[in-house]
């Protein structure tokens, strides 16, 4: 029962976010595919360039950088960082 109270206060909680029906009708996108394609063609471009060397500790924090420049938000980001 207590797996039930999960699924239902996740569904709750989300239920703005669950118009499939709708986002398809707008001819917007329900899936993740678009994102992966994005971090395979860029970030793994980026990971597998000729000569290029990362340490496996690292290559979260240069998807993250890739992500903030990829979506053009690499000013405000510098604005906040520290």
């Amino acid at each position: 029962m207590k797996a039930l109270e999960r699924v239902e206060g996740y569904l709750t909680w989300h239920k703005d976010r669950l118009g499939y029906r709708e986002r398809l009708s707008e001819g917007r996108a329900i899936g993740s595919g678009q994102v992966e394609g994005a971090c395979k063609s860029m970030i793994g471009a980026r990971l597998k360039q000729t000569g290029a060397r990362w340490r496996p500790d690292r290559d979260n924090k240069m998807g993250v950088i890739c992500s903030i420049f990829y979506g053009d938000q690499w000013d405000d980001y510098w604005k906040y960082a520290k």
